[in-house]
């Protein structure tokens, strides 16, 4: 690492050298884009290539009390469950960091090529989460809503859309109490939806220095823990859900012999694998190789509502 003015530099070729350091860009680039560990409850780890689940699993036995005669025994009651696999899907890929780039330490090329890597994984995994939580044909039991009228509409009370759609989730037993800290999950588009609804201009403070007229950030409003924006979720879909029980994600490790490390950025998010090796005969250029390898489903789909014609 030549010194730079008195200041160390890192080069290119000590970055290669250290995998786990590109893994940690990568990790700080997506974290605040990439919303699939933010909307699934973390598993653990799966092993074997999936995780087993039981799906719609109740809060309560399957029989009602009975009122017991003097003497009696209590009933044996039982409980039913569907018994379903998540398969892990692997998502990655590598780009080229030339000999030249090295030669000519154009730290700018390889800054970009980590920002591309990011950017595809995000969109590869909120895709995949995006089509789990709207998957009504695989998960039935999703419950659906359809919008009063399209949100982009001013005067659309969207605000009575998401209390229908609290309710949903409220009646259904899943121990969720309604108005108390659902996400709400939107396009990008969305938000100016949101921003301009003429209800929640007159609703939502604005002489705060954090209000959503000085911030241009959307503030949650009944209850919602967030509201998260996303491009890989259909602009004529809004999802409304239980953050804490709807789904679950798991994460498969690479094998040591595969040569990936990954950096650690602690509970709510995952790492992002990275392994680094020569390539070409003669060796003409370095491929960075960076993915994920999740499993996601929805164990409690009741605890999710869809908007539909909100566009």
């Amino acid at each position: 690492m030549p010194a730079v003015a008195g200041t160390p530099q890192l080069t290119i070729s000590a970055l290669l050298k250290q995998p786990q350091l590109i893994s940690r860009d990568l990790v700080n680039l997506a974290y605040k884009r990439l919303i699939a560990d933010r909307l699934f409850v973390n598993g653990g780890e799966a092993v074997g290539g999936g995780f087993r689940y039981q799906e719609l699993e109740s809060i309560f036995v399957d029989d009602d009390p009975t009122e017991l005669s003097e003497g009696a025994d209590f009933p044996i009651t039982d409980w039913s469950e569907t018994l379903k696999t998540a398969n892990v899907r692997g998502f990655g890929f590598g780009t080229r960091i030339t000999n030249y780039m090295i030669r000519r330490r154009q730290m700018d090329m390889v800054v970009r090529a980590e920002r591309k890597l990011a950017n595809r994984i995000v969109k590869y995994i909120d895709t995949i989460a995006m089509n789990t939580l709207t998957d009504t044909t695989t998960y039935t039991a999703i419950q659906t809503q359809a919008a009063s009228a399209h949100w982009a509409v001013a005067g659309t009370d969207v605000i009575g859309d998401i209390a229908a759609g609290q309710q949903l989730l409220e009646t259904k037993d899943n121990g969720y109490a309604g108005f108390d800290g659902a996400t709400l999950v939107l396009n990008t588009v969305h938000r100016a939806s949101l921003l301009n609804n003429t209800a929640l201009r007159s609703a939502l403070p604005r002489e705060t220095q954090n209000g959503q007229i000085q911030s241009g950030m959307v503030a949650p409003f009944l209850g919602l823990k967030e509201i998260l924006f996303t491009p890989q979720l259909a602009t004529t879909k809004a999802v409304l859900l239980d953050t804490g029980i709807a789904g679950t994600i798991q994460d498969e490790r690479p094998d040591a012999s595969e040569g990936f490390v990954g950096y650690d950025p602690g509970p709510g998010f995952k790492p992002i694998y990275v392994k680094v090796e020569k390539d070409g005969d003669p060796a003409v250029h370095t491929v960075v190789y960076a993915g994920r390898w999740p499993a996601m489903a929805l164990v409690q789909p009741d605890a999710v509502v869809v908007f539909t014609g909100v566009a």
